[in-house]
């Protein structure tokens, strides 16, 4: 069973974001977007931010807003 509040499987929800097949990025993106609305996952990817890709740091930063 996945922990959806576990560092690797957030860490790779947001390495999906820069996948070369855009059907998997849309999903990640889309995921990601719905799992920002709550405020423990929220604070969870903003703790993550530091370990991230630049591209994947600017994603998240901007979805955060």
């Amino acid at each position: 069973m996945l922990n959806p509040m576990d560092e690797k499987v957030l860490s790779s929800l947001v390495n999906a974001t820069t996948h070369h097949k855009w059907q998997f990025v849309a999903f990640a993106k889309n995921t990601i977007r719905a799992m920002l609305k709550n405020e423990k996952f929220k604070a969870a990817f903003q703790e993550l931010l530091p370990k991230l890709s630049e591209k994947e740091q600017a994603f998240l930063t901007n979805e955060m807003k």
